[in-house]
C-alpha cells in the first residue's frame, strides 16, 4: 500500500500520479499529508513537483561533486599532474610529491581548499620547522624543510588561484621570516 497523490499542473489537461517514498502506515500519515498539501499547492502555482525534485537531486549531486574537487588531495593532485609535471616538465616533480605526501595531505588532505587559512598554513610551517611532523614512522622537518613547503604550498596555491575565481591564497609574502627560518635570518 501506499501514498499517492493526483492533481493537475496549472495550465496543463493530464493529471499526475505522485507516490509517496516512505510505505503507507499510520505512524506517517500526517507527514504524508503535508506532502501531499505540499504538491498540490505546487501544482497549483504551475509547478511539476516531479522537474523540481529532479533538479534538487540534480544540485546537490553537483554541489557534492564540486566539494570533492575542493578538496585539498585533488587540488595537490591536479598541481602535481598539470603544471609541476606536464607545463613545467620538472625534474623534481617526484621530489615536490614527496614533500606534500609527507607534510601536506595527512593533515589537509580531506578538508577543502577553501577553509585552508592563513593560521592553518602558520601551523603547518612551525610544525615542520620545529620537526613535529611523524609520517610513516619517521619525523620530518626542519627550518630548510620549512622554506621549501612554504615555496612549494605558494606555488601551489597561486596556481589554484588561477584556476579558481573564488579561491585567495592563504600564503601572502614574508611568512618565511616570521618562524626565523627565513631568507633573510640566512648568515
Amino acid at each position: 500500500r501506499s501514498f499517492i497523490v493526483r492533481h493537475r499542473v496549472a495550465g496543463s489537461k493530464q493529471p499526475l500520479c505522485l507516490t509517496y517514498k516512505k510505505l503507507a502506515r499510520l505512524e506517517n500519515l500526517g507527514d504524508a499529508r503535508n506532502w501531499a498539501r505540499d504538491m498540490v499547492d505546487a501544482c497549483r502555482m504551475g509547478q511539476d513537483p516531479r522537474q523540481t525534485e529532479e533538479a534538487a537531486n540534480a544540485a546537490a549531486t553537483l554541489a557534492a561533486e564540486r566539494a570533492e574537487r575542493h578538496k585539498c588531495k585533488h587540488v595537490i593532485a591536479d598541481y602535481l599532474d598539470r603544471r609541476v609535471r606536464r607545463e613545467k616538465n620538472n625534474r623534481t616533480a617526484d621530489k615536490v610529491a614527496r614533500m606534500f605526501e609527507v607534510f601536506v595531505t595527512p593533515k589537509w588532505g580531506e578538508r577543502l581548499v577553501t577553509e585552508i587559512d592563513r593560521k592553518d598554513v602558520n601551523d603547518l610551517l612551525n610544525d615542520v620547522f620545529d620537526r613535529k611532523v611523524q609520517f610513516a614512522g619517521r619525523t620530518y622537518g626542519g627550518n630548510v624543510a620549512a622554506d621549501r613547503l612554504l615555496a612549494q604550498l605558494s606555488a601551489c596555491f597561486r596556481w589554484y588561484q588561477l584556476q579558481d575565481s573564488k579561491f585567495t591564497s592563504p600564503v601572502v609574502a614574508g611568512m618565511a621570516l616570521e618562524r626565523g627560518g627565513g631568507i633573510g635570518d640566512r648568515r
